[in-house]
Order: C-alpha cells, then sequence, then structure tokens
C-alpha cells in the first residue's frame, strides 16, 4: 500500500522529536552528555563529502568512540559548539571520521528547503541514438509554403556522472532543459551537433552561452532522501527501513 501524506512524519519530527522514553534518556544525558540513549537519526544518512581529489558517496555507520570506549565529543544546542565526531563509511568499505557540523552542513547544503536530496551535475560522460530518432531525410517538414527543421529530441539518451562519483542515463530532453549549456558543449566536442536532435539549438546556446552559465542548473532531484534521511514510499519499505536502523520511527508514524 502506499504511504498516505499525512502519515510521513515531517523531518524534523524524525530528527528531533523524542518519544516519552526518549525525554527520560534525554534528562540523564543532560547530567551526563557522552551516555547515548535510543536511535540517533543521522546514522545511515546519506552525504556527499570531500575524498582526496574528487566528492564521494558516504554513510554515517556510528559515534566514533575512543581507545577506553567513551564516546568522543558532546551535543550542544548550539550547532557550532557540538562536537561529537561520527564514523563515515564509503561504497567501498573505506571509513573516515567527521564532525557533526560538516555532516550536517553537506546535508543542508545539497537539500532544497523542503529536504529534498539533490545530486550535483559533474559531466556528460557518454551518448546513445535509439530507434526513434528522426533521420536528416526526416527532418524538414512543410509549413504552408515555408520548409522549417523539426524541433525534436526524441531518440537520444546522454549518461551523466554525478558528483558522488554514480552515474544516469537521462533523456537529451530533460538534460536540454536543465543544461543547455553543458549538453551543447558535448555536442560540439563529440561531434554530434550536426544530428537533427541537436542542430537546430545548438549553435544558437553556445552564442548565448555565458548569459546562460549564470542560469543554468546543475542539479536534479534525486527522489526518496530528506535531508540524506530515507523516505519509504510504502507501508513495507517502512517496514525495512526500521529493520534496517534498528528502531520503529517510521512504524511508530504510520500508528498516529
Amino acid at each position: 500500500d502506499e504511504l498516505e501524506e499525512d502519515m510521513v512524519p515531517p523531518v524534523s519530527e524524525v530528527m528531533a522529536t523524542p518519544t516519552p522514553a526518549a525525554e527520560t534518556a534525554n534528562q540523564e544525558t543532560n547530567a551526563n552528555p557522552d551516555i547515548a540513549h535510543g536511535p540517533d537519526p543521522l546514522i545511515n544518512a546519506q552525504l556527499i563529502i570531500d575524498r582526496r581529489d574528487r566528492s564521494a558517496l558516504a554513510t554515517v555507520k556510528h559515534r566514533k568512540r575512543n581507545s577506553d570506549g567513551n564516546l568522543i565529543g558532546r551535543k550542544h544546542q548550539i550547532p557550532t559548539l557540538d562536537s561529537r565526531i561520527y564514523v563515515c563509511e564509503f561504497v567501498d568499505g573505506e571509513t573516515c571520521d567527521v564532525s557533526y557540523n560538516t555532516i550536517a552542513e553537506h546535508l543542508y547544503s545539497h537539500s532544497d528547503i523542503d529536504g529534498n536530496q539533490y545530486q550535483i551535475f559533474r559531466e556528460i560522460i557518454n551518448h546513445r541514438r535509439k530507434n526513434n530518432a528522426i533521420d536528416k531525410s526526416e527532418q524538414m517538414v512543410r509549413n504552408g509554403n515555408k520548409l522549417h527543421k523539426k524541433k525534436t529530441t526524441a531518440g537520444w539518451d546522454l549518461e551523466v556522472e554525478w558528483r558522488d562519483g554514480s552515474t544516469s542515463w537521462l533523456t537529451l530532453k530533460d538534460l536540454k532543459n536543465s543544461n543547455s549549456v553543458d549538453v551543447a558543449q558535448y555536442a560540439k566536442s563529440n561531434r554530434s551537433d550536426h544530428e537533427p536532435a541537436f542542430d537546430w539549438w545548438v549553435n544558437d546556446v553556445l552564442k548565448r552561452r555565458e548569459r546562460l552559465i549564470k542560469m543554468a542548473r546543475s542539479r536534479r532531484l534525486k527522489t526518496g532522501y530528506k535531508f540524506g534521511i530515507r523516505v519509504p514510499d510504502t507501508v513495507e519499505e517502512a517496514m525495512e527501513l526500521d529493520r534496517i536502523n534498528g528502531n520503529t520511527l517510521w512504524q511508530d508514524a504510520i500508528a498516529k
């Protein structure tokens, strides 16, 4: 079954609202901030962080502890004074230590005001022409006594690499709308600008590139996440996320 919209807890609630048991735990934590009670909402959050000479996708795994087994850093009401340290893991298993402030900064810098996470566009790395792409012989259409080029981008896909290193195939139509300068430059450098899907707009875009660069959007919505936290689409997915995260936050939200 699809989750009803009012069943989905606000991100602020998932990240901040304590349960009755957590309220008692918070009182104890105020006396000793190093004591951890209940699930940490940052655990399993995904973020894009610098890794040597590039950015990469990492998952927050757990709080870091010192050699005596005590948690490093303390939570603070003023975020800039929060000294907690987390261990984050990259896709290949390598880990790194990241401060709470760095995690918060990256989660919010890659999200819009509603918490939807975005992936940052790096470059176009490949293209493919499908069977429904028109040929040169089919490009011209008659409108009254005049011939005009058919303005279509159908039949072409472009593969892009995101800042986290992942890749996706997107339609030429979508990328032309969001990143026309990048697409035009790619088409020119790969000598595909003469194709009917490109030749009616590429040269014009390149002439106006300086103005368009300032307007270009290099972001695309990554669905299913709010502030780096996975948001389920179905009840079954919500139960599975609770199992993975070791808590009942989504089950509790659905039951409300």
